[in-house]
C-alpha cells in the first residue's frame, strides 16, 4: 500500500484510488457533511459498518464505536459468544465425582481383602 503525505494530498497529488473521500467531497461537497437520513442536519459521526455520515440523532455509540440504526440493529441481533466455562465446570466436578468414588473402592476392597485373610 502506498503511503502519501498531508503535503500530497493537500496539493491534489494523489490517486483517486486512495483518496476516494475527497473524490466523493469534489462530486457532492454538501452531501459529505450532512446526515445519511436527515439531509437537512450536519454530520456528527460516521457509521464504522456501512461508513454513511449521521447526525446527533442517527449516531448511536456501542461499546465506543459508532454506528447507524440499521447496523446496530443487525450488530446486537447477532447471537453473543457464549461462555465455556459451564463445562469446564461440569467437566472438574464430574473428575472429582470419578476420584471420590474410586478412592471410595479402594479402600472397600482393600478392607475386604484384609478380613478374608
Amino acid at each position: 500500500m502506498v503511503e502519501t503525505t498531508r503535503e500530497q494530498r493537500s496539493a491534489g497529488n494523489v490517486p483517486a484510488k486512495l483518496c476516494r473521500s475527497r473524490m466523493n467531497d469534489a462530486i457532492n461537497p454538501a452531501a459529505a457533511r450532512r446526515c445519511a437520513v436527515h439531509q437537512q442536519r450536519p454530520a456528527f459521526a460516521v457509521c464504522m459498518q456501512c461508513a454513511k455520515t449521521l447526525c446527533q440523532e442517527c449516531a448511536t455509540q456501542w461499546d465506543g464505536i459508532w454506528y447507524c440504526a440499521a447496523c446496530l440493529a443487525s450488530r446486537r441481533s447477532a447471537p453473543a459468544a457464549k461462555s465455556r466455562v459451564g463445562g469446564w465446570i461440569a467437566v472438574i466436578a464430574a473428575a472429582l465425582v470419578i476420584l471420590f468414588c474410586s478412592t471410595r473402592f479402594m479402600v472397600w476392597s482393600g478392607v475386604l481383602l484384609a478380613g478374608l485373610r
